[in-house]
């Protein structure tokens, strides 16, 4: 409810005046079902708002997990080149000894510092490209720290588990949709669009 007074003074002439006064007493008019509507509309909104959120969350996840299976690949890519790098120069030293008593032709040291150049050259650009995956992971996600993966095998049962839950359910074609359907942040975040 809503109380108005207006209160208006004109001169026609310098002698004459007048005094209008106005008075009104309002109230706002609903249209029935207008709260449900604004309720559903509401809802739908809220609806919308959490299935994007969850689909925020669902794309920085496939963020990181891209950047965490290339911080991992150039991180063994790295290990395997210094591995390899050592082997060059222990071969080239060995080469030079044999090469100094007279056992091994120049030629061979030549290919074997070639071969240990070679390898370094890889070696930098792979540690470049690791350092720069690196930095990424690291502005994108500062509080997780990424730690190789070792080679152990004590996974074995919960990896089985799963493979004979995806075995059960490989003919089952509409299980599959359904689950899509139900995990599917685009497909849930359209549907709640139509909504509103």
């Amino acid at each position: 409810v809503g109380y108005t007074v207006t209160k208006n003074r004109s001169r026609t002439t310098p002698s004459e005046r007048s005094k209008d006064y106005e008075t009104a007493l309002s109230r706002t008019f609903r249209f029935p079902g207008k709260y449900f509507a604004d309720k559903k509309i509401g809802n739908s909104l809220v609806e919308y708002a959490q299935i994007a959120y969850g689909d925020a969350l669902h794309e920085s996840a496939r963020l990181f997990l891209n950047l965490w299976f290339s911080w991992q690949r150039d991180y063994a890519a790295v290990d395997a080149l210094q591995k390899q790098v050592n082997l060059y120069e222990q071969q080239y030293q060995h080469f030079q000894k044999r090469h100094k008593i007279g056992d091994v032709a120049n030629i061979e040291v030549i290919q074997t510092q070639s071969a240990l150049k070679q390898a370094q050259a890889l070696l930098f650009q792979a540690q470049t490209k690791f350092n720069s995956t690196n930095e990424i992971l690291r502005h994108k996600f500062p509080n997780i720290k990424a730690t190789p993966i070792n080679n152990q095998n004590n996974n074995n049962n919960n990896d089985n588990n799963q493979l004979s839950f995806f075995q059960q359910n490989l003919q089952n074609e509409q299980f599959w949709i359904d689950e899509y359907l139900k995990h599917s942040h685009e497909f849930l975040l359209s549907k709640a669009a139509v909504k509103v």
